[in-house]
């Protein structure tokens, strides 16, 4: 028998946005509302983690803005998000 367990995370409880340096591990946790261009390099070694090219850029700011939108959907049921998880 195989079983699966689902996670979910409602839109509601979105914080923050955690960037990770593949160089010396460093982790830098933003949150939506105050997320800014200090996540493109590392804290601790300045290595570029977040090219700036335009369309990097672009795509990471539009996928905040969408995170920061969809924590105010007034949906007449519920929306969640679905979370791979691996054991």
């Amino acid at each position: 028998m195989t079983s699966e367990t689902k996670h979910y995370i409602e839109f509601s409880d979105l914080v923050g946005i955690e960037i990770a340096c593949q160089q010396c591990q460093t982790t830098v946790t933003h949150t939506l509302e105050k997320f800014s261009n200090a996540a493109y390099s590392c804290p601790n070694c300045n290595r570029q983690i977040i090219t700036q090219d335009q369309t990097d850029a672009n795509t990471l700011h539009n996928f905040i803005r969408w995170l920061q939108a969809a924590k105010t959907l007034k949906a007449g049921g519920r929306i969640r998000l679905r979370v791979l998880s691996e054991l």
